[in-house]
Parts: structure tokens; sequence; C-alpha cells
């Protein structure tokens, strides 16, 4: 009987220790695959700048770290690319230098590409990040070992000199790339749509658009897949439904302006501006593009829309900037009821918002951040009652900006500008503020293996402690086993 309550206590403290260190030991935190990425220009297939939290957020005003990345040139400027979050690095490209960075702004990663990107250049990552190169070629790189995996022929024909200052898309394991020919008195005459396969670089299929009686090609837009069709909007004024496997198109509309913006899909409305200043919103059923909202907000635009909760909040121009007197540009900066159809807030800027927007909301606020095209290259916020400038740079690092910010899950909000630096931003309240030791001397000895899912998980456990999950399974073996025990003891009385 002893023996027997003896087993029994022991069982009973054997569970209620593992209990309490399954309660009360550091937990792992295993982030899930692809939770921090930003993968394309405006962070997701639908093109709508928009990360939500489950929880209060503040104002991201709060510089945490900046950087100079890269070489000044002969105009004593240094533009980015637009950037990528890929399991916690930043990546972005600057003349022909692909870089990686911690989330303390250290580089700990940098490669020479086959060639230069051009100002407006929009990579994506899927697999590789893809590259869009000066000329009409993509280049694929791997952002684990940063190397190159391969370079794609340019579709530009023979003496051609192809812009490639248009986001990528991929689907389907097709890259969809867009550029565009400017003649000796920048007129866009010419332009193209190149398919391209993502794992061998090779190309599927190519469309020439050429110039007739208007302009031609693309500009800061890109091409949207929607099931298995492509559409594209670009300087001819009209959209373009093709075939996604074979570029043949299947249906056109008119537009009536050229677009200098993305498609952004929120529910069954596709919406975008226009280069004269209008917010239009297309439904697409079958091979049928029926315009469904078109609202004037500005005199020009090739700001790409954020839609969150009935409203689209987008940059334009009001007035042009006067050279001769020295009179800045008055931008505009819009919040536009989609009921209703009208612009209910309306704030000049000096100088133009060509800036797309991101928006954070939590469960107490929304934030709206954009750039604006001034000398001062700061980043500016809406909160639903007015913007104010939540960052200025220090004097060596303003220049002008045009650049669209993205943000981590974090709430750390990233941007540049053309002075060469690079911005972090959070809010005061971050729960897990950035660490912001000095950048290292030589990247090269801090450099660090960037790992993808699901290795990036496996390194996450590694470095955490085990004793939860380990806990966990005694505990459960142990109950399985008592069962088991109490189920003989039964057996052997009957």
């Amino acid at each position: 009987m002893k023996q027997k309550r003896t087993t029994k206590n022991t069982i009973v403290t054997i569970l209620a220790t593992l209990l309490i260190l399954t309660a009360f030991w550091p937990q792992v935190k295993v982030l899930a695959a692809g939770a921090s990425d930003w993968t394309s220009y405006r962070g997701a297939p639908d093109n709508n700048a928009v990360v939500v939290f489950e929880e209060p957020i503040g104002l991201a005003d709060e510089r945490v770290w900046s950087n100079m990345v890269g070489d000044l040139g002969e105009w004593g400027t240094n533009s980015k690319s637009s950037f990528l979050l890929i399991d916690e690095r930043l990546y972005f490209a600057s003349e022909d230098q692909l870089y990686q960075l911690d989330r303390a702004g250290h580089v700990v990663g940098q490669m020479t590409l086959s060639g230069m990107v051009g100002y407006t250049a929009i990579p994506v990552y899927n697999e590789w990040i893809i590259i869009p190169l000066d000329g009409g070629a993509l280049e694929a790189v791997d952002p684990k070992t940063m190397t190159s995996q391969w370079v794609s022929l340019s579709p530009a024909a023979e003496g051609e000199y192809l812009q490639n200052g248009n986001a990528l898309q991929v689907a389907d394991g097709v890259v969809y790339s867009l550029t565009q020919l400017l003649d000796e008195n920048w007129m866009s005459v010419k332009g193209t749509i190149q398919a391209v396969d993502l794992l061998s670089g090779e190309s599927l299929w190519i469309r020439e658009d050429i110039a007739i009686d208007s302009e031609a090609g693309y500009n800061l837009t890109g091409a949207f897949v929607l099931g298995d069709k492509l559409l594209v909007v670009g300087e001819k004024g009209e959209m373009v439904m093709l075939d996604k496997r074979t570029g043949e198109t299947v249906a056109t509309e008119s537009i009536g302006a050229k677009v200098k913006s993305l498609l952004v899909q929120d529910g069954d409305l596709l919406y975008f501006t226009t280069f004269d200043g209008r917010l239009l919103a297309y439904e697409v059923k079958g091979q049928v593009m029926t315009k469904r909202k078109d609202i004037a907000f500005s005199v020009k635009s090739n700001s790409t829309p954020v839609i969150y909760e009935g409203k689209a909040y987008v940059g334009g121009l009001l007035e042009y900037a006067d050279w001769e007197t020295g009179t800045p540009a008055v931008g505009i900066f819009a919040v536009i009821d989609l009921e209703t159809e009208e612009v209910v807030e309306r704030y000049e800027t000096e100088g133009e918002v060509q800036s797309s927007p991101l928006l954070m909301a939590g469960t107490d606020a929304i934030y709206v951040y954009f750039t604006v095209n001034n000398e001062v290259g700061a980043l500016y916020a809406y909160d639903k009652e007015a913007i104010t400038e939540v960052y200025v740079p220090e004097e060596e690092s303003r220049q002008y900006s045009m650049f669209s910010p993205v943000a981590d899950e974090q709430g750390t909000v990233y941007y540049a500008n053309d002075s060469g630096y690079v911005f972090a931003l959070q809010s005061l309240f971050a729960e897990e503020p950035v660490e912001t030791e000095p950048a290292p001397t030589d990247p090269a000895v801090e450099q660090e293996p960037t790992v993808t899912s699901p290795e990036r998980n496996e390194a996450i456990e590694k470095g955490s402690p085990k004793w939860p999950l380990a806990a966990g399974i005694a505990v459960a073996v142990i109950l399985v086993n008592v069962i088991i025990w109490r189920i003989v003891l039964r057996l052997r009385k009957k």
C-alpha cells in the first residue's frame, strides 16, 4: 500500500513540476513563414499597401537608425530602388549594387549586379529577388547567398535602350515585366510586355506597344494578374486585357488619359489614378471592363492609391512649379469617400506627392505615411485629423523624394530619399524596439546567413529555450502512461 501511494505521489509531483515549467519558462517565439515579408512594391499581389495590427499603435515618429548606403553620383545624389523585406532583412538596389541590411541598419550583404538600375526600379521577391535592369533585362538573385541565378535577355530591338521603371509581377512561376522607350524629345514612343520563366530566366513571350496617334509604353505602372488574364495600363490611355499564357489581346478599354499607377484590388473593383488627376475604379467580369467610379481630385497624379474601409488615400499635384519665378509646385494629399465619390479631405503640400501611401491601422488609430517631392525629403503622416512631418532628416541627409514607404510587423517604417540615406522609424510604444548598435566598418566580418522558411523557423528555435516544448511532450507522455496503467490495474482486478 505504501509503495502504491509513493508511486502515485511521485507521478503527481512530476506532473505539477512540468506544468509549472510549461507555464513560466520563456516561450519559444516562432514567426510564421513570411509574416514579416514585404515582397513587392505595395506589399501584396492586390497592390494595396495596408498593414493591420490587432492592438493599439502609435505614430512612427522616432528615428531608430539612418544609414548612408552607396556613393553619391555626379549630381550629388543617390537613389534607391523600392524596398523588399525578406526574413527580417531589408533589400534594395542602387546603381549596380544590391544591398542587404539587418534590422539595425547594418549592411550585412552586398553584390554587384549585371547592369545598372533606373531611378524608379521596382524589384519583386518570389523564390528569387527579381531586379529590373536598365535596358530591359531582368536579373534573379538568391537572397540567402546573394548570388546571381540568371539574367534574362532584354526585349529591346537593336539600337534601342528600354527604361525599366515599372513594378514587376510574379504569378504561377512567370515574371511579367513592362518597359518604355523614349525618343530624343523624351516622348514615350514604344513599350514592351514580357513574360519570363521564373526558374530559368527564359523569355516565354513578348508583346510590343507601338505609338501611332498617341504615346505608347509603360512607366510607373505594372501588370496585374486576374485569373488567367493580365491587365495593363500605360502611356496610351487604355486598359488592355491579355491572355497571360500567350500575350494575345483579349479586350481593350479606353481610359482617356495616360496612367502611371498600379491597379489596386479592393473587393470586386480595381482602383488606379490617371495622369490627369482622377481616381478610377473598374469592374472586370470575364472579358468586360466596366468603369464604376471616376473622381477628379488633382491636376496630375502618378500615385498608386491605398484603399481602406471605404476611403481612398492618394497623392497628386495641384499647381505646377514656376521655374522662372522660383515658385515651388503645390501638391495634394487627398482623402476620398468611395461611397459618395467626393474628396472629403484635401491637404496642400510644398511639392508634389508622387509617393504611393502606406496605411497602418491599429485598434485605436490609423496612420497614412507618404513622402513629398521637395528638397527636404521628409516623411509625412495623416492621422484622420491633419498631416504632419513626422520625421525631418538632418541637413546632410536631405534631398528630394518620391519614395513609397514600407513597414514590417513590428511597425517599423522604412523609406529613403535621394541623399543616399535609408531611414527606419518606429513608435515609442513599439513592443520590440530595434537594436541600434553602430554599423560595422567591415560588413563582410559581420555577415550572417540569411535563411528562408522553413530553415528560418528552425534557426529561431535553435537559438531559443526548448524546455516548454520538451515539458509539454513529457506531460503528454506521462498522462498517457497513467491512463494506460489505470486501465491495466482495472483489468487485473477483474
